[in-house]
Protein backbone atom coordinates (compact mmCIF):
# COMPACT_ATOMS: atom_id res chain seq x y z
CA UNK A 1 0.00 0.00 0.00
CA UNK A 2 1.42 3.44 -0.87
CA UNK A 3 0.75 6.96 0.29
CA UNK A 4 -0.78 7.67 -3.12
CA UNK A 5 -3.58 5.18 -2.50
CA UNK A 6 -4.61 6.35 0.96
CA UNK A 7 -4.25 9.43 3.10
CA UNK A 8 -3.10 8.90 6.65
CA UNK A 9 -5.29 10.99 8.90
CA UNK A 10 -3.76 10.09 12.23
CA UNK A 11 -1.10 7.88 13.78
CA UNK A 12 -1.49 6.48 17.27
CA UNK A 13 1.20 4.62 19.17
CA UNK A 14 1.03 2.36 22.21
CA UNK A 15 4.22 2.31 24.24
CA UNK A 16 2.89 -0.65 26.24
CA UNK A 17 2.74 -3.12 23.37
CA UNK A 18 4.90 -1.15 20.89
CA UNK A 19 2.20 -1.03 18.21
CA UNK A 20 1.50 1.82 15.81
CA UNK A 21 -1.99 2.31 14.39
CA UNK A 22 -2.35 4.24 11.12
CA UNK A 23 -5.84 5.69 10.72
CA UNK A 24 -6.58 6.16 7.04
CA UNK A 25 -8.89 8.21 4.87
CA UNK A 26 -9.83 6.67 1.57
CA UNK A 27 -9.01 3.09 2.51
CA UNK A 28 -11.23 0.07 1.93
CA UNK A 29 -12.65 0.22 5.47
CA UNK A 30 -12.45 2.26 8.63
CA UNK A 31 -10.29 -0.20 10.54
CA UNK A 32 -6.78 1.19 11.19
CA UNK A 33 -3.65 -0.47 9.87
CA UNK A 34 -1.71 -1.78 12.87
CA UNK A 35 2.01 -2.53 12.88
CA UNK A 36 4.25 -3.97 15.57
CA UNK A 37 7.32 -1.81 16.01
CA UNK A 38 10.89 -2.56 16.97
CA UNK A 39 12.80 -0.41 19.45
CA UNK A 40 15.95 1.03 17.92
CA UNK A 41 17.31 2.99 20.87
CA UNK A 42 16.83 6.16 22.83
CA UNK A 43 18.15 8.52 25.47
CA UNK A 44 16.91 10.38 28.50
CA UNK A 45 14.05 12.17 26.76
CA UNK A 46 12.71 9.75 24.14
CA UNK A 47 12.82 6.31 22.55
CA UNK A 48 12.92 5.55 18.82
CA UNK A 49 10.98 2.71 17.18
CA UNK A 50 11.09 1.32 13.66
CA UNK A 51 7.82 0.90 11.77
CA UNK A 52 8.11 -1.72 8.98
CA UNK A 53 7.20 -0.97 5.39
CA UNK A 54 3.47 -1.08 4.76
CA UNK A 55 1.82 2.20 5.59
CA UNK A 56 4.68 3.98 3.82
CA UNK A 57 6.66 2.94 0.74
CA UNK A 58 9.72 2.58 3.00
CA UNK A 59 10.14 1.87 6.72
CA UNK A 60 9.92 4.92 8.99
CA UNK A 61 10.67 5.61 12.62
CA UNK A 62 8.61 6.93 15.52
CA UNK A 63 10.23 9.03 18.21
CA UNK A 64 8.16 8.90 21.40
CA UNK A 65 8.96 11.10 24.37
CA UNK A 66 9.21 9.58 27.83
CA UNK A 67 6.16 9.74 30.11
CA UNK A 68 7.91 12.06 32.58
CA UNK A 69 8.78 14.52 29.79
CA UNK A 70 5.23 14.40 28.45
CA UNK A 71 3.64 14.88 31.87
CA UNK A 72 5.75 17.99 32.48
CA UNK A 73 5.79 19.53 29.00
CA UNK A 74 3.25 17.63 26.86
CA UNK A 75 1.22 20.62 25.63
CA UNK A 76 4.33 22.65 24.82
CA UNK A 77 5.94 19.71 23.01
CA UNK A 78 2.82 19.19 20.90
CA UNK A 79 2.68 22.84 19.87
CA UNK A 80 6.40 22.89 19.17
CA UNK A 81 6.37 19.74 17.01
CA UNK A 82 3.44 21.07 15.01
CA UNK A 83 5.39 24.26 14.27
CA UNK A 84 8.43 22.25 13.10
CA UNK A 85 6.32 20.18 10.72
CA UNK A 86 4.42 23.18 9.37
CA UNK A 87 7.66 25.16 8.89
CA UNK A 88 9.05 22.62 6.46
CA UNK A 89 5.82 22.60 4.44
CA UNK A 90 6.17 26.34 3.79
CA UNK A 91 9.66 26.09 2.29
CA UNK A 92 10.49 26.39 -1.42
CA UNK A 93 11.12 23.04 -3.09
CA UNK A 94 14.90 23.51 -3.35
CA UNK A 95 15.25 24.34 0.35
CA UNK A 96 12.96 21.49 1.35
CA UNK A 97 15.15 19.10 -0.66
CA UNK A 98 18.20 20.27 1.30
CA UNK A 99 16.46 19.42 4.58
CA UNK A 100 15.19 16.11 3.16
CA UNK A 101 18.70 15.11 2.07
CA UNK A 102 20.66 16.37 5.06
CA UNK A 103 18.40 16.24 8.12
CA UNK A 104 16.10 13.81 9.88
CA UNK A 105 13.16 16.20 10.24
CA UNK A 106 9.83 15.61 11.95
CA UNK A 107 7.25 14.41 9.38
CA UNK A 108 3.93 13.67 11.14
CA UNK A 109 2.54 13.98 14.65
CA UNK A 110 2.04 10.78 16.65
CA UNK A 111 -0.65 10.48 19.33
CA UNK A 112 -0.66 8.30 22.40
CA UNK A 113 -3.06 5.39 21.92
CA UNK A 114 -4.15 5.51 25.58
CA UNK A 115 -4.97 9.21 26.02
CA UNK A 116 -4.90 10.63 22.47
CA UNK A 117 -2.37 13.33 23.38
CA UNK A 118 0.57 14.13 21.13
CA UNK A 119 3.47 11.95 22.25
CA UNK A 120 5.98 12.16 19.42
CA UNK A 121 6.48 12.22 15.67
CA UNK A 122 7.46 10.14 12.67
CA UNK A 123 10.70 10.62 10.75
CA UNK A 124 12.73 8.87 8.11
CA UNK A 125 15.03 6.08 9.22
CA UNK A 126 18.70 6.97 9.15
CA UNK A 127 19.92 5.66 5.74
CA UNK A 128 22.20 2.62 5.81
CA UNK A 129 25.07 4.57 4.30
CA UNK A 130 25.43 6.44 7.61
CA UNK A 131 26.35 3.21 9.36
CA UNK A 132 29.89 1.91 9.05
CA UNK A 133 31.82 -1.25 9.80
CA UNK A 134 34.51 -0.53 12.35
CA UNK A 135 37.07 -2.86 13.91
CA UNK A 136 37.01 -2.69 17.73
CA UNK A 137 39.37 -4.92 19.73
CA UNK A 138 39.83 -7.09 16.65
CA UNK A 139 36.09 -7.57 16.12
CA UNK A 140 33.99 -5.97 13.37
CA UNK A 141 31.01 -3.93 14.54
CA UNK A 142 28.38 -1.85 12.75
CA UNK A 143 27.99 1.61 14.27
CA UNK A 144 26.49 4.96 13.37
CA UNK A 145 29.20 6.89 11.56
CA UNK A 146 29.04 9.99 13.73
CA UNK A 147 31.32 12.99 13.52
CA UNK A 148 33.59 11.61 16.26
CA UNK A 149 34.84 8.87 13.93
CA UNK A 150 35.74 11.45 11.29
CA UNK A 151 37.59 13.69 13.76
CA UNK A 152 40.06 10.93 14.55
CA UNK A 153 43.21 11.07 12.45
CA UNK A 154 44.49 8.84 9.66
CA UNK A 155 46.25 6.36 11.98
CA UNK A 156 43.07 5.76 14.00
CA UNK A 157 40.97 5.33 10.88
CA UNK A 158 43.40 2.88 9.28
CA UNK A 159 43.70 0.93 12.53
CA UNK A 160 39.93 0.57 12.76
CA UNK A 161 39.32 -0.33 9.13
CA UNK A 162 37.94 3.08 8.14
CA UNK A 163 38.88 5.00 4.98
CA UNK A 164 41.23 7.93 5.52
CA UNK A 165 39.73 11.32 4.69
CA UNK A 166 41.01 13.04 1.54
CA UNK A 167 41.13 16.80 0.88
CA UNK A 168 38.05 16.52 -1.32
CA UNK A 169 36.30 14.49 1.35
CA UNK A 170 36.88 17.10 4.03
CA UNK A 171 35.87 19.92 1.69
CA UNK A 172 32.56 18.20 0.91
CA UNK A 173 31.78 17.68 4.60
CA UNK A 174 32.62 21.30 5.45
CA UNK A 175 30.59 22.66 2.54
CA UNK A 176 27.45 20.68 3.38
CA UNK A 177 27.82 21.43 7.10
CA UNK A 178 27.90 25.17 6.46
CA UNK A 179 25.12 24.99 3.89
CA UNK A 180 22.71 23.32 6.33
CA UNK A 181 23.50 25.75 9.15
CA UNK A 182 23.26 28.70 6.74
CA UNK A 183 19.84 27.62 5.46
CA UNK A 184 18.40 27.14 8.94
CA UNK A 185 19.89 30.40 10.20
CA UNK A 186 18.40 32.23 7.23
CA UNK A 187 14.98 31.10 8.46
CA UNK A 188 15.84 32.30 11.98
CA UNK A 189 16.41 28.82 13.45
CA UNK A 190 18.95 27.83 16.09
CA UNK A 191 20.38 24.30 16.00
CA UNK A 192 21.60 24.37 19.60
CA UNK A 193 23.25 21.16 20.73
CA UNK A 194 25.58 20.57 17.79
CA UNK A 195 27.74 17.62 18.79
CA UNK A 196 29.35 14.51 17.25
CA UNK A 197 26.44 12.31 18.33
CA UNK A 198 23.84 14.17 16.28
CA UNK A 199 25.90 14.72 13.12
CA UNK A 200 26.50 11.63 10.98
CA UNK A 201 29.03 11.37 8.14
CA UNK A 202 29.07 8.88 5.26
CA UNK A 203 32.55 8.59 3.76
CA UNK A 204 32.39 7.29 0.18
CA UNK A 205 35.19 4.73 -0.26
CA UNK A 206 35.35 5.26 -4.03
CA UNK A 207 34.85 9.00 -4.46
CA UNK A 208 35.01 11.22 -1.39
CA UNK A 209 33.60 14.18 -3.31
CA UNK A 210 30.35 12.21 -2.75
CA UNK A 211 30.69 12.20 1.05
CA UNK A 212 27.40 12.87 2.83
CA UNK A 213 26.36 14.51 6.08
CA UNK A 214 23.06 14.26 7.91
CA UNK A 215 21.84 16.00 11.07
CA UNK A 216 19.73 13.98 13.49
CA UNK A 217 17.85 14.96 16.68
CA UNK A 218 16.50 17.96 14.80
CA UNK A 219 13.53 18.20 17.17
CA UNK A 220 15.91 20.20 19.38
CA UNK A 221 16.00 23.06 16.83
CA UNK A 222 14.01 26.17 17.61
CA UNK A 223 13.36 29.72 16.48
CA UNK A 224 15.97 32.28 17.50
CA UNK A 225 14.92 33.70 20.88
CA UNK A 226 12.30 30.98 21.32
CA UNK A 227 12.03 28.71 24.33
CA UNK A 228 12.34 24.97 23.82
CA UNK A 229 9.86 22.75 25.73
CA UNK A 230 12.71 21.39 27.86
CA UNK A 231 16.13 22.74 28.68
CA UNK A 232 18.93 21.74 26.36
CA UNK A 233 22.44 21.12 27.61
CA UNK A 234 25.72 21.68 25.82
CA UNK A 235 27.74 18.56 25.04
CA UNK A 236 31.04 18.39 26.97
CA UNK A 237 34.02 19.57 24.89
CA UNK A 238 31.62 21.55 22.67
CA UNK A 239 30.73 24.27 25.17
CA UNK A 240 31.04 27.85 23.86
CA UNK A 241 33.45 30.06 25.84
CA UNK A 242 30.73 32.46 27.03
CA UNK A 243 28.89 29.51 28.60
CA UNK A 244 32.08 28.13 30.15
CA UNK A 245 32.85 31.56 31.60
CA UNK A 246 29.39 31.78 33.18
CA UNK A 247 29.87 28.36 34.77
CA UNK A 248 33.28 29.32 36.13
CA UNK A 249 31.90 32.55 37.61
CA UNK A 250 29.00 30.67 39.17
CA UNK A 251 31.37 28.21 40.85
CA UNK A 252 33.27 31.10 42.45
CA UNK A 253 30.19 32.60 44.08
CA UNK A 254 29.35 31.97 47.72
CA UNK A 255 25.86 30.80 48.78
CA UNK A 256 25.20 34.34 50.04
CA UNK A 257 25.87 35.95 46.67
CA UNK A 258 23.27 38.12 44.95
CA UNK A 259 20.44 35.73 43.94
CA UNK A 260 19.79 37.72 40.76
CA UNK A 261 23.41 37.23 39.71
CA UNK A 262 23.22 33.52 40.45
CA UNK A 263 20.04 33.21 38.38
CA UNK A 264 21.60 35.18 35.50
CA UNK A 265 24.72 33.00 35.41
CA UNK A 266 22.63 29.81 35.49
CA UNK A 267 20.80 31.07 32.40
CA UNK A 268 24.03 32.13 30.66
CA UNK A 269 25.54 28.66 31.19
CA UNK A 270 22.95 27.19 28.85
CA UNK A 271 22.64 29.92 26.21
CA UNK A 272 22.06 28.49 22.75
CA UNK A 273 21.71 30.88 19.83
CA UNK A 274 23.08 31.41 16.34
CA UNK A 275 26.36 32.70 17.77
CA UNK A 276 26.89 29.46 19.71
CA UNK A 277 26.01 27.53 16.53
CA UNK A 278 28.78 29.39 14.66
CA UNK A 279 31.27 28.63 17.42
CA UNK A 280 30.49 24.91 17.29
CA UNK A 281 30.55 24.84 13.49
CA UNK A 282 33.95 26.58 13.45
CA UNK A 283 35.18 24.19 16.14
CA UNK A 284 34.07 21.20 14.04
CA UNK A 285 35.95 22.58 11.01
CA UNK A 286 39.08 23.18 13.11
CA UNK A 287 38.96 19.68 14.56
CA UNK A 288 38.33 18.19 11.13
CA UNK A 289 41.52 19.78 9.78
CA UNK A 290 43.65 19.24 12.89
CA UNK A 291 46.71 17.01 12.46
CA UNK A 292 47.78 15.16 15.56
CA UNK A 293 46.19 13.73 18.67
CA UNK A 294 43.13 14.81 20.64
CA UNK A 295 41.26 16.25 17.64
CA UNK A 296 37.94 15.65 19.39
CA UNK A 297 38.78 17.97 22.31
CA UNK A 298 41.13 20.70 21.03
CA UNK A 299 39.79 24.26 20.83
CA UNK A 300 42.54 25.72 18.63
CA UNK A 301 45.02 24.21 16.22
CA UNK A 302 48.03 25.67 14.40
CA UNK A 303 48.09 22.68 12.06
CA UNK A 304 44.41 23.12 11.14
CA UNK A 305 44.94 26.84 10.50
CA UNK A 306 47.92 26.10 8.26
CA UNK A 307 46.08 23.44 6.24
CA UNK A 308 42.97 25.62 5.85
CA UNK A 309 45.12 28.47 4.51
CA UNK A 310 46.91 26.18 2.10
CA UNK A 311 43.93 24.10 0.93
CA UNK A 312 41.14 26.70 0.93
CA UNK A 313 42.57 30.17 1.50
CA UNK A 314 43.60 32.81 4.02
CA UNK A 315 40.23 34.56 4.03
CA UNK A 316 38.33 31.42 4.95
CA UNK A 317 40.89 30.47 7.61
CA UNK A 318 40.39 33.94 9.11
CA UNK A 319 36.61 33.38 9.14
CA UNK A 320 37.09 30.12 11.06
CA UNK A 321 39.32 31.86 13.61
CA UNK A 322 36.69 34.58 14.05
CA UNK A 323 34.08 31.86 14.51
CA UNK A 324 36.08 30.64 17.52
CA UNK A 325 36.22 34.10 19.11
CA UNK A 326 35.41 34.36 22.80
CA UNK A 327 33.28 37.39 21.89
CA UNK A 328 30.04 36.20 20.25
CA UNK A 329 29.56 39.49 18.36
CA UNK A 330 32.85 38.95 16.52
CA UNK A 331 31.74 35.65 15.01
CA UNK A 332 30.73 35.77 11.32
CA UNK A 333 27.41 34.56 9.98
CA UNK A 334 27.04 31.08 8.51
CA UNK A 335 26.07 32.63 5.17
CA UNK A 336 29.23 34.76 5.05
CA UNK A 337 31.40 31.73 5.84
CA UNK A 338 29.66 29.67 3.16
CA UNK A 339 30.05 32.41 0.52
CA UNK A 340 33.72 32.79 1.37
CA UNK A 341 34.28 29.04 1.09
CA UNK A 342 32.54 28.91 -2.31
CA UNK A 343 34.53 31.86 -3.64
CA UNK A 344 37.82 30.43 -2.38
CA UNK A 345 37.18 27.04 -3.98
CA UNK A 346 36.14 28.61 -7.29
CA UNK A 347 39.31 30.73 -7.30
CA UNK A 348 41.47 27.64 -6.70
CA UNK A 349 39.85 25.78 -9.58
CA UNK A 350 40.63 28.56 -12.09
Amino acid sequence: MSQNQVRIEKIKFSDKDKKASFYLHGGANDAPMVFSTMKLGGGGTAKVYKVPAGAFPVPIAIKRYEDKILSENGAAIGSYLRSLIEFKKTLPDDIRRILDNHTVWAQRLVYDHENDNICGFTMQLIPDLFFTEIIVAGEKEIKESNLDFVLHGADFRRGHGLPVLTNKGREKIVYDFMRIVSVLHSYDYVLGDLSPKNILIAVDKNDQSENRIIFIDTDSYRKNGGIHPFRQLHTPDWIPPECQKAGEELNKLTPNANPNKIARLKIDMFIQNQCTDIYKMSLAITRLYHEGEHASIITESNSADKILRNDIGDEFADYVLRGLSEKPDERPSAGAMLDCFRNSMQAKRK
